[in-house]
């Protein structure tokens, strides 16, 4: 494993790579928070080999790699939750960043060239999606180009975007007025999502049944805090991954309801030992991403078995979930704000680091 640190002059909320564009070089985009200007940005950066530090590698102060600032454009208020996809045609790289005051910003760059300095570009925005932070957001490749948004709220919330030429178009999905206030959203399908609310389990959604859940997990063993982040397996939609507090990591499969498998933490709730399970973090569990190398390989786990899962937390660990044993990545003296796994290698994370810099890992594969 080799890793180098990358110091930002701002503080970095989340980091995502954006999807390749041949002739170009690999870019990140950053939500950060200015404390000096007290703005926030989405900033485009580029990650390119340093030519005076590459022959100087095997010095501890010196990096190979540096990150070039792009482009960059105000938000309207500092992000809560940040997520890049591709649009369906190819043609555009959405990213959308969703706020602490309940407003919504979708940039549509250009597939062939994001980082063009294009004056004019200005988001799409809604300003009161939600009252109070949007605390979950995820993008689904919109049928006929279009993307679609899902966020989630503390007011209770749950909202389908759809990008339209000029505008935002929102839809109510369910509102339950803050009887239960929502922390997190991902797609399962173009018509399927699951959400986790705080105190409660998971609960999966279907829009061709509109009104209530279509299913439900459990709520013990998910943390008193309830859960933070979600993934659906890309390949396995009725799987999914989820981080909670006090390290609580847990699966749930639903062909199976009403169990959850737990992956990591003390849960004696669930009635069995804590030694059971790996503990790999005493806090928070921010960010939860099932490992893109297997499926992008075309390789499978065993049947019945939890593919690899990886996780980062509050008290700065990143950790690879595999086979009920954890592996840490990283052991960091602040919070890992959030990772995110280059789709197209597999190799590559970069990690959000509270201290104000970013660091760039590659495993070997």
């Amino acid at each position: 494993m080799e890793i180098w640190r990358l110091p930002q002059a701002q503080y970095v909320d989340s980091v995502r790579w954006l999807p390749p564009s041949p002739g170009s070089p690999r870019l990140l985009a950053l939500a950060v928070w200015d404390s000096l200007s007290r703005k926030p940005f989405l900033q485009l950066k580029a990650l390119e080999e340093n030519p005076e530090m590459v022959e100087q590698q095997q010095q501890q102060s010196s990096s190979p790699w540096l990150l070039e600032t792009q482009n960059s454009w105000s938000l309207p208020a500092r992000s809560t939750t940040f997520k890049v996809s591709p649009s369906q045609d190819h043609q555009h790289t959405v990213v959308a960043s969703a706020s602490s005051v309940g407003s919504l910003s979708v940039f549509l760059l250009d597939a062939v060239n994001p980082s063009a300095d294009e004056a004019d570009l200005s988001p799409f925005t809604c300003e009161k999606l939600h009252r109070g932070a949007v605390a979950g957001l995820d993008i689904q490749r919109g049928r006929g180009g279009a993307p679609d948004c899902i966020t989630v709220g503390i007011d209770g919330k749950i909202n389908l975007v759809k990008v339209g030429q000029s505008d935002l178009q929102v839809k109510c999905v369910h509102d339950n007025h803050g009887a239960l206030s929502y922390a997190a959203a991902c797609w399962g399908s173009p018509v399927e999502f699951v959400t986790a609310g705080l105190g409660s389990g998971l609960q999966w959604w279907d829009l061709r049944r509109p009104g209530n859940a279509v299913a439900q997990s459990p709520s013990k063993g998910v943390g008193a805090g309830g859960i933070h982040d979600i993934d659906v397996h890309p390949s396995r939609k009725h799987l999914c991954v989820a981080g909670g507090s006090a390290g609580s990591v847990v699966a749930w499969d639903m062909r199976r309801q009403q169990e959850l498998i737990s992956l990591a933490g003390a849960i004696p709730s669930m009635g069995r030992s804590a030694l059971e399970f790996p503990i790999v973090a005493e806090s928070e569990i921010w960010e939860v991403k099932f490992d893109p190398a297997l499926y992008e390989r075309g390789l499978m786990t065993e049947v019945g078995k939890v593919p690899p899962v990886f996780v980062c937390s509050e008290d700065g660990i990143l950790a690879l979930l595999q086979g009920g044993e954890a592996e840490c990545l990283l052991g960091e003296p602040c919070a890992i704000n959030g990772f995110d796994i280059d789709p197209e290698v597999g190799s590559d994370i970069v990690c959000a680091l509270e201290h104000e810099s970013i660091l760039y890992l590659k495993r070997p594969m």
